[in-house]
């Protein structure tokens, strides 16, 4: 059972190796105008100055975690990377923990798809929202499966409550998280016309209009 375990667990630590290979050959530096403005905004944070009037500045996820990575490691280059890549990490591991009871073949197939799809191993580890995105949808899928096929539903609210952080969570670091409402809404429909988990979208929603209105 252990070896079993390991075994699974090593096909993640692959990944991430990888993930950690392509930053430290494959790294190009700042892509463009919108990550140097991001690493601009985070520095300033640091000296106490916000500018409430770029529409920058409230993509909180973004400007926060690259400002606490200033903090430790001090305004760089590597810096400026290492939220993406553990935000990229955060990633694989969702995926992981998604497909791991279902065989090394079918984790291996789902972690490949992820990794070497060409923009997230391109958005790995920039100075970008797009991977925080990336991110709030894994999050919002897996809370939603999680929910229906793993839980016992006596966590209902906490469930509802986890999928409308991670949307507001995707909202705050760019609105193009708006792209996986369709799908949301897809989900919510099928459920209606069966009757099923109507209590967890309602809760869903209530919570989102309440983490939004405090947003």
């Amino acid at each position: 059972m252990f070896k079993k375990q390991a075994g699974t667990y090593s096909i993640l630590l692959i990944y991430i190796v990888l993930v950690v290979l392509y930053h430290l050959f494959g790294y190009t530096g700042h892509y463009g105008f919108d990550d140097l403005h991001y690493a601009e905004l985070a520095a300033d944070l640091l000296q106490g100055s916000i500018n409430f009037e770029d529409h920058y500045t409230y993509r909180f996820p973004v400007i926060l975690l690259t400002a606490l990575f200033y903090v430790i490691f001090g305004i760089s280059d590597f810096a400026s990377s290492l939220p993406a890549l553990v935000i990229t990490i955060s990633i694989l591991i969702i995926v992981f923990k998604l497909l791991k009871g279902h065989g090394p073949k079918v984790l291996i197939i789902g972690l490949s798809m992820c990794t070497f799809s060409n923009w997230f191993i391109f958005y790995s580890d920039k100075l970008m929202p797009d991977i925080y995105v990336a991110l709030a949808v894994i999050w919002a899928l897996a809370v939603i499966h999680r929910y229906k096929y793993k839980s016992d539903r006596r966590h209902t609210l906490w469930h509802a409550f986890l999928l409308a952080l991670s949307l507001l969570f995707g909202f705050m670091s760019k609105g193009t998280i708006v792209l996986v409402l369709p799908l949301i809404f897809y989900l919510v429909i099928i459920d209606i016309i069966l009757k099923r988990d109507l209590k967890f979208w309602a809760y869903s929603l209530l919570n989102g209009l309440i983490l939004m209105s405090l947003y």
